[in-house]
């Protein structure tokens, strides 16, 4: 069973019992409709698999192609060319022997050739969050009635990459249509503003979901699984104040979340800057609960920034805390993760993350 990447949660030893120590890494790459084995089918080999996640930008996925040239017909094996034409749906998966998960599932967005000891193809593919950047719809009017009957149709466009759709229902009547002055994926990112839902792409999955992320996903204890870690600690000093009334009702309610750094200056002053935010026709009180802890989430990134380095660990993807452990006690933690780098080549599996919040 695959897993649920937004809610999975493992012991510090457990994927060490599960991938063995981390002794055999293993990547595969499925290519078309019907999710060939590229290597197996083709008789190639795959070198320098590299998976970038990210929230904010199309995730990316990058692999060369070496086994694809024919010295004495001076040409390129032409059924290879046309497996990884462009267009072409790609899905990688990375682990431990036979135990694998999707890391990424998008299409082939770039080819180029390399004509050197040994030539070879390198392949270079994007996420669908990059065809949803390149889909405006100017002046277009959404006439559903929920933000989340508006997601799913936009996914619609989207089906051919077969991701795992994933909608948590809002509840809000839209009183008037929507309309779109944007690409699809500016549009989803104002839905889940308005909606209090986070858009991410993972796993195989697309997901405008409420889930609650903040549990750490698993632990990283420096000298075992973490190879390295760096931290940096920047000053903030804020109150976040979320502003609403329910549907129907004129009476304000409101949520207030003081941030801010160790060693703050607001003992001089009155208050730190205040960011004030207003909701009209609120479903429940608990929308400004969910968008001030959002917010409050987003502003602590400033807080704490920094990197770490690990053993391949398929898990990861940005949006979901790591706990880090076994450094100092100020800096161990857990940690939100930015972005998620997967490489996979002859130095074996290793994972890559930048951090924003601590918790």
């Amino acid at each position: 069973m695959a897993t649920d990447f937004l809610t999975a949660q493992f012991e510090q030893d457990e994927l060490r019992k599960r991938y063995k120590n981390y002794f055999v890494p293993s990547a595969k790459v499925l290519i078309g409709d019907s999710g060939e084995d590229l290597a197996e089918k083709y008789q190639v080999k795959i070198e320098n698999i590299r998976v970038s996640l990210n929230l904010k930008d199309a995730a990316s996925a990058t692999f060369r192609v070496i086994n694809v040239y024919d010295i004495k017909s001076r040409s390129l094996d032409s059924s290879v060319k046309a497996a990884l034409s462009l267009g072409t749906v790609i899905k990688i998966s990375m682990g431990y022997e036979s135990d694998r998960e999707e890391v990424f599932c998008g299409f082939i967005y770039e080819t180029s050739v390399q004509f050197e000891d040994m030539p070879s193809m390198q392949i270079t593919a994007m996420d669908v969050k990059r065809l949803m950047i390149d889909n405006y719809r100017e002046s277009y009017v959404w006439s559903e009635t929920k933000y989340s009957e508006i997601f799913k149709n936009i996914m619609k466009d989207y089906e051919k990459l077969k991701l795992k759709l994933e909608v948590d229902d809002t509840e809000v009547q839209l009183a008037n249509p929507m309309i779109q002055k944007g690409n699809d994926l500016a549009m989803v990112r104002q839905l889940c503003k308005l909606a209090n839902r986070k858009f991410i792409v993972c796993g195989g999955g697309a997901y405008f979901t409420k889930k609650n992320t903040q549990e750490a996903i698993t632990t990283l204890l420096w000298g075992q699984e973490l190879i390295s870690f760096q931290q940096s600690v920047s000053y903030v000093d804020a109150v976040i104040e979320v502003w609403g009334n329910l549907k129907g009702s004129a009476e304000k309610s409101v949520e207030r979340r003081n941030v801010t750094s160790e060693g703050s200056m607001n003992h001089v002053r009155q208050k730190g800057t205040t960011n004030i935010i207003t909701l009209t026709d609120i479903g429940t009180v608990d929308e400004l609960k969910t968008r001030a802890d959002h917010e409050e989430e987003t502003l602590k990134e400033r807080i704490q920034s920094g990197s770490g380095s690990c053993v391949g660990t398929p898990m990861l993807i940005p949006g979901r805390y790591v706990e880090i452990k076994g450094l100092e006690s100020d800096i161990n933690g857990k940690y939100y993760l930015k972005s998620v780098n997967h490489s996979f080549g002859s130095d074996g599996f290793v994972t890559d993350f930048s951090i924003g919040g601590k918790e």
